[in-house]
């Protein structure tokens, strides 16, 4: 814990100093010189991480840093909501990004109550509350005061958990604490509150993450077979009804960090993980796999399969089999049945390059996607998802603003994904990428709605089509809906580079809703996840010149601007469904924000 010694006045301060009521935020790394001891000048630079996705969320919640001590930041808000919010995207974003971070993590304490302010800095009984309060916060974690939970109940999509009144050091009366986490994230505590609202239950079904498979071979063009394999496990595990699958995006998060398996399930909330490797010799390949209770470090099953190249998916239906019996789930399994692929190693290296590149989500690794799914289409023109990559890619180039969305673009649109999915008509991802443009750029929900129905039924762990579905529901007018879905594809893939998709769906549900600092709240966790997406920059412009804060919104507004040039209402219009019952306060809030039409 850091002590500021800010409990009172010195003789030569001012007579009159200015009192007011503030919230007050304090940080402090866990372990911090544990960590400087190990590892001074990796601590350092993850420090120098931390610090400035913390500042930046200080200022952008309208907080003013007050005091710095090492790895300490004193910060104070003009309301608790402001302070709370700070918080829990702080530490979301501490999450998302602990390989860039090294995993340090912060303990947080917020108080609100009347602080003295002199010459910047801020003094008085609250800043002590929040300091004692930071030394309780477990690493990761939150702890509020009374006074916060009373004045933030219901404001904020937040869980406040009480540990009871406490005697706090130079406190005279007992402070009433809570817990505090997030309803939704990817934090372990988010992922329990969200299984717990969400009726996740692990009693009644097989919850699982597939590790990335490891390559131990000297060749890295096998890196593609490693990653292709475990997200086809992943695939093939999803279409399981009665199981729980953490999705692609987040297990790649653990790839290329040794990590213990009950760690993996703690963070992700999952019973089993499935882990492995593969090795080639020649024509040869080996293929190990195991199946691990991340609650004890059992090892429930494993096994070594030493194949010819070519059997490499036959080796997939045997591990999903393996899996599925040893997690004594009744399943209707038929030798010899296993759906026929038509896939070759060189088609599977093409899809997985291209959606690598796609998730890193900038306009020239957009491109490059674009680049390998044309190839990709040209070399195997019968191929379903070359079809829904290039259509899937150049989407996604349009509504994030990169590229316009031309009448010539958007029919290239269509007729890829028309063609992805006539020749593949069971394929989740053929329905859903026929059903985004259908829904964003056509206007068509009810179409929209009908294949990620379809989608959902063939895979029940499709974490994409849960998100969309709550975009159509946004559409159609049903923001409650909407959030829930959200929530679904978010706890299916916490981790996911484009879950800031599903926050802005979230901010603007709440938008709909008229829940102003719920709306706020998600479309700046959207901005922390992913600074340059327009929309939610706009949901917060529209947001804040709706409540009156017309300076604020111009503000936002400027950041569009420095995002997309030539932004205007009716641009924007060309990408979202303008039928949406919050589109017109929407566009209303953007014009009184200074955006053209």
């Amino acid at each position: 814990m850091t002590d500021f010694g800010h409990g009172g006045l010195s003789m030569g301060d001012d007579i009159n100093p200015e009192r007011k009521l503030a919230a007050v935020m304090v940080t402090d790394v866990a372990g911090y010189s544990r960590l400087m001891q190990a590892d001074e000048a990796g601590t350092l630079s993850a420090l120098s991480l931390v610090m400035g996705i913390t500042k930046g969320q200080i200022e952008l919640r309208r907080g003013r840093i007050a005091n710095t001590a090492g790895d300490s930041v004193l910060a104070i808000f003009p309301s608790a909501a402001d302070a709370v919010s700070c918080a829990l995207i702080v530490q979301e974003v501490l999450v998302q990004q602990s390989q860039e971070s090294r995993g340090l993590q912060l303990r947080i304490g917020i108080h609100l109550g009347d602080v003295i302010e002199r010459n910047g800095d801020v003094f008085g009984t609250a800043v002590n509350i929040a300091a004692r309060l930071e030394a309780i916060a477990q690493p990761g974690g939150i702890a509020v005061s009374g006074a916060v939970r009373d004045d933030v109940l219901g404001k904020l999509p937040a869980s406040f958990t009480s540990i009871g009144q406490q005697s706090l050091k130079n406190i005279e009366q007992p402070v009433h604490i809570y817990n505090l986490v997030s309803q939704i994230g990817a934090t372990p505590d988010s992922i329990r509150e969200a299984d717990r609202r969400l009726n996740f239950s692990q009693s009644g079904g097989i919850s699982i993450a597939v590790l990335p498979f490891l390559n131990m071979s000297r060749d890295l063009e096998h890196e593609f077979i490693a990653d292709g394999l475990t997200e086809d496990l992943i695939t093939e595990l999803s279409h399981l009804k009665d199981f729980l699958v953490i999705a692609r995006n987040t297990v790649f998060t653990y790839k290329g960090r040794q990590i213990d398996v009950s760690q993996v399930g703690r963070e992700l909330g999952v019973r089993y993980v499935l882990e492995g490797s593969i090795r080639s010799m020649g024509l040869r390949i080996r293929i190990t796999a195991q199946l691990i209770d991340a609650r004890t470090g059992a090892h429930l099953w494993a096994e070594k399969f030493d194949r010819n190249m070519r059997d490499l998916f036959d080796v997939q239906d045997e591990v999903v089999r393996a899996v599925a019996a040893t997690t004594q789930v009744r399943l209707l399994i038929n030798e010899g049945e296993a759906a026929e692929r038509s896939t070759s190693l060189d088609q599977w290296t093409l899809m997985t390059q291209g959606y690598r590149e796609f998730y890193r989500l900038t306009l020239d690794r957009l491109r490059r996607s674009e680049e390998i799914a044309r190839q990709f289409v040209s070399r195997f023109p019968s191929a379903p998802r070359a079809h829904v990559l290039l259509a899937f890619v150049l989407y996604h180039q349009v509504i994030m603003g990169f590229r316009p969305g031309s009448k010539e673009l958007q029919d290239e649109i269509m007729r890829e994904a028309r063609e992805g999915l006539r020749l593949d008509p069971n394929d989740e991802y053929a329905l859903v990428t026929l059903a985004m443009p259908l829904l964003d750029l056509m206007d068509r929900p009810s179409e929209a709605l009908a294949l990620i129905t379809r989608a959902l039924d063939l895979n029940p762990n499709f974490a994409t089509g849960y998100g969309l579905l709550g975009d159509v529901n946004l559409a159609l007018g049903q923001p409650d809906e909407a959030i829930r879905l959200a929530e679904i594809s978010i706890r299916l893939n916490p981790r996911d580079p484009s879950v800031f998709f599903r926050y802005a769906t979230l901010a603007a549900a709440n938008f709909e809703k008229k829940e102003h600092a719920k709306t706020l709240h998600w479309a700046n966790q959207a901005v922390a996840l992913k600074s340059d997406y327009w929309l939610s920059y706009a949901l917060s412009a529209a947001c804040f010149a709706e409540i009156g804060d017309i300076e604020a919104a111009k503000s936002a507004a400027t950041m569009i601007f420095e995002i997309w040039p030539d932004a205007t209402i009716a641009r924007m219009s060309g990408m979202y469904s303008q039928s949406s019952p919050w589109w017109r306060r929407f566009a209303d809030g953007l014009l009184k924000s200074g955006i053209p039409m």
